[in-house]
């Protein structure tokens, strides 16, 4: 597996900041609105993808991108490293970023620059060894949704293996994906990134 990171360098005319947690949705709610605008096609190729055949589960397949950490250079210009996994997919969203000034959008930037670093080569061929179990650890708020509602707490597991598709990824051809799953539980420890109950956000790490 192949993995494009860019990063999309903002200048603002006023300072900028965002409450813990908070950059992603921001920052996804505006790419969202932005693709919507700028390419109806790349917004359902990347943004709203579909897939209308084989199990349930894969019918809302995951985006092919991932947004990292925010950097913060100034109080008026910061940079949105994204990790992208499918290079048609860095154009669409340039232009998207492109046309976020005057948007008048929450987010009140323009696009300075755009740097594409070398892609990063990720092997998902298995090691040999078994693998009963994988861990994930959520470092910021995540919502677990299921029938367009938000969980308490992890689903439980089920016997079907395309329950919990954590990666699909396509690479060139519908045959060629890849699909990590799991199952999932629930940790008692304690946990600093814990929300109250009527946030509606996960209070807890989930493993899956």
């Amino acid at each position: 597996m192949t993995v494009y990171p860019v990063e999309f360098a903002f200048a603002a005319s006023a300072p900028i900041s965002f409450a813990p947690g908070e950059a992603a949705n921001v920052f996804r709610g505006t790419l969202g609105a932005l693709l919507h605008q700028t390419s109806q096609y790349a917004y359902k190729r990347i943004f709203a993808p579909k897939v209308f055949s084989g199990p349930s589960g894969m019918h809302d397949p995951p985006r092919p991108f991932v947004f990292r950490p925010v950097v913060h250079e100034t109080t008026h210009r910061f940079t949105l490293p994204m990790n992208l996994f499918d290079p048609e997919a860095i154009e669409p969203i340039h232009d998207a970023f492109l046309a976020l000034d005057g948007a008048r959008m929450r987010l009140r930037a323009r696009l300075a620059e755009m740097r594409t670093l070398p892609p990063v080569e990720l092997s998902l061929e298995p090691s040999g060894e078994p693998v009963n179990q994988l861990e994930i650890e959520f470092l910021t708020a995540t919502e677990l949704k299921a029938a367009s509602k938000v969980l308490r707490h992890p689903p439980r597991p089920r016997p079907r293996p395309h329950q919990f598709p954590l990666c699909h990824i396509s690479a060139g051809s519908p045959g060629n994906r890849f699909c990590c799953i799991g199952r999932a539980r629930q940790s008692r420890h304690n946990d600093p990134l814990r929300r109250p109950r009527s946030s509606g956000l996960a209070r807890e790490p989930a493993y899956w």
